[in-house]
């Protein structure tokens, strides 16, 4: 969300909405970190779901998962994706997901190479072992930068550094990871 009026603006209509005396000046900021990072229209439907859906005015952990989703919610999401590149791409090219706890859960659960070795028979459990594994990795603070691939593997060890290619970018580049609000920042 680039304009603060606009902001304002939505507020001040929620606010409203809920019955509420407007924001103090440190929760405001703490909105507006949180809500930054994204679309003007994303942050206006969160708003208009939060007055259908919520009792009470939300508080920013409401909001931000109106725009995410929950965590399962966003587990499911990072499967479809994973099951997806599999079937798109393979396991030959590297591959750098736009949510990169996906990195993490794949090297986990024995790495990409590995898990496009599944059969018909093993998806519904890898996905479940995925979906638990995600929900955890989910807490760490660091990643992998992406998963390689056979190619990128066997290159390595042939020592043909130069040749190693790219990794296929999986997902929405708008959707790369939001910068996290710190607490620090909003004083």
């Amino acid at each position: 969300m680039k304009s603060r009026k606009k902001f304002a603006e939505l507020f001040s209509i929620l606010c409203e909405a809920f019955d509420r005396k407007p924001l103090s000046d440190g929760l405001i900021e703490i909105y507006w970190k949180m809500l930054s990072p994204f679309s003007e229209e994303e942050v206006n439907q969160a708003i208009n779901q939060a007055v259908i859906t919520l009792k009470f005015f939300p508080k920013p952990a409401e909001i931000l998962e109106i725009l995410q989703g929950d965590k399962q919610d966003r587990a499911m999401i990072a499967w479809e994706k994973v099951f997806r590149a599999l079937g798109r791409v393979g396991t030959y090219a590297s591959v750098k997901f736009d949510d990169p706890v996906i990195h993490s859960t794949i090297e986990l659960m024995g790495g990409w190479i590995e898990l496009g070795k599944i059969t018909t028979d093993e998806i519904k459990w890898k996905q479940k072992e995925f979906e638990k594994i995600y929900l955890v990795m989910g807490r760490k603070k660091e990643h992998p930068e992406h998963l390689a691939g056979i190619t990128e593997m066997d290159n390595f060890r042939k020592g043909l550094i130069g040749d190693i290619p790219e990794p296929v970018f999986i997902g929405d580049r708008k959707q790369l990871p939001k910068p996290v609000l710190k607490l620090s920042e909003v004083a």
